[in-house]
């Protein structure tokens, strides 16, 4: 990745997504005397959120340092060491590194830490903030089972210290926390929550409610909610509310915008990153790729492609322009049908396979164009390449899944060969040349040439 790549991804210089806007009032709001931290940044993966986030604590650190300090955890890249508690308090020592305050800091939070692993091993502190003293019914029936008759008093009597020795120790490190901040809260940006192993991303969210919580440090954490359900689910059994347990940690959540206005209009993240892609890469410079532009935003919007996925779309375009070595002189139907395919391939195995097998239907070709019925001759004027496209395959498969197409109306198969500048039949030939086409353009992406 290049200094320019890598200053794009890391900074609002540019722009590209307007987010500048929604990043201002998220931090807005986190410097503001309101009780909303835990926040959740949700969204589907590859939506552009760590992006977002890492623009965001450059922003803070750029125009807010005298009010607040930041910090960025990748907890992906944390969860090896499977300690949530110590990487937060990595995190805080670092922000803190020139306070007075840093060592007693680091003191209070060695005491929560080592009580913890000492006395519960690889429980750890999750476990502990999960019982209350006052009722460690559960825990103490296990003790009995497994304990002897000898050693039940003095077991009983070890877990009832401990457990309080750790709270003693929690409540000395939010009181030192409490003090630090109180000039300048520290925000805590916890990324990549949905991609740890289950049980790290739910001791994270227990260890901020129970040991962190308070006015001082604010989390923002950057996660797909359905996935943190299905970590919960995982850790507890699919029996459990997940969506209740996730609402006794998260104060607030939000989806970055997918929509974007530009200049009157609006239109999708995703049809603007594909934009930005095709006219700064080379491969594309042929008036043929600008003249399809339409149909591919057409693609993304109807099949709601991410950002991540748009950029894995448009890498597949660049590899059928080299394995192709060009691309066509003359647009046309059969090159929007190219860039359908190449779609296919990259996203829809399913149906890839079907094409291959010769058990494709025209419906479920349209589905994926988002159409569901044949354009009658009177509606071609401004016609879409997803609707002329769709008229293509419906004629040439004649197959009865489209239940509005009619073979005999004539006039209409003549007007819309005239718009398509191009004869469409039906018929075995004809259905035979399109399997054969679609062969000779997955072949290329499959390196057979």
């Amino acid at each position: 990745m290049t200094s320019k790549n890598i200053k794009k991804e890391s900074s609002f210089d540019e722009d590209d997504f307007d987010r500048k806007k929604v990043s201002i009032k998220l931090i807005e709001l986190l410097i503001r005397d309101i009780d909303i931290s835990p926040i959740v940044i949700n969204g589907e993966w590859g939506t552009g959120k760590t992006i977002f986030c890492k623009k965001t604590t450059d922003l803070i650190e750029k125009n807010y340092k005298d009010v607040i300090e930041c910090t960025y955890i990748d907890a992906f890249s944390a969860d090896h060491a499977n300690e949530p508690l110590l990487t937060i308090i990595a995190a805080i020592a670092k922000l803190i590194n020139k306070s007075p305050r840093k060592q007693e800091f680091l003191k209070a939070a060695k005491a929560v830490a080592c009580y913890s692993i000492k006395a519960f091993g690889k429980a750890g502190i999750s476990w502990m903030l999960r019982t209350d003293t006052n009722n460690l019914t559960g825990e103490i029936l296990d003790v009995v089972k497994t304990a002897t008759a000898d050693s039940i008093d003095y077991l009983l009597d070890k877990l009832i210290i401990e457990h309080e020795k750790v709270e003693e120790n929690i409540d000395s490190l939010k009181k030192i926390l409490l003090g630090i901040t109180e000039t300048k809260p520290l925000i805590i940006f916890v990324d990549e929550l949905d991609r740890c192993k289950p049980t790290f991303a739910v001791s994270m969210l227990e260890i901020i409610k129970h040991v962190f919580d308070i006015p001082g440090i604010k989390f923002v954490l950057i996660s797909n909610f359905k996935q943190l359900m299905a970590s919960i689910k995982n850790c507890y059994g699919n029996e459990v509310n997940a969506h209740q347990y996730l609402e006794k940690f998260i104060k607030y959540s939000f989806e970055l915008p997918a929509v974007v206005k530009v200049g009157p209009n609006s239109t999708y993240v995703s049809c603007l990153h594909a934009n930005n892609l095709i006219s700064n890469n080379e491969l594309f410079n042929s008036g043929i790729w600008k003249h399809s532009l339409e149909f591919i935003k057409q693609l993304i919007e109807q099949n709601g492609l991410s950002l991540r996925e748009v950029e894995t779309f448009i890498r597949y375009c660049s590899i059928y322009i080299i394995m192709s070595e060009g691309s066509p002189n003359r647009f046309s139907i059969m090159f929007v049908l190219t860039i359908f395919l190449i779609f296919i391939y990259a996203y829809v195995p399913s149906i890839k396979e079907k094409i291959q097998k010769r058990k494709i239907t025209a419906a479920d070709l349209c589905q994926l164009l988002g159409i569901t019925e044949y354009l009658k001759s009177e509606n071609i004027p401004g016609v879409s390449h997803s609707q002329a496209l769709s008229a293509y395959i419906i004629i040439t498969f004649n197959d009865g899944s489209i239940e509005n197409f009619d073979f005999e109306d004539t006039d209409a198969l003549d007007n819309w060969n005239r718009h398509l500048n191009q004869r469409i039949t039906s018929g075995e030939h004809a259905l035979s040349n399109f399997f054969k086409y679609a062969d000779q353009e997955f072949n290329k992406l499959m390196f057979k040439i």
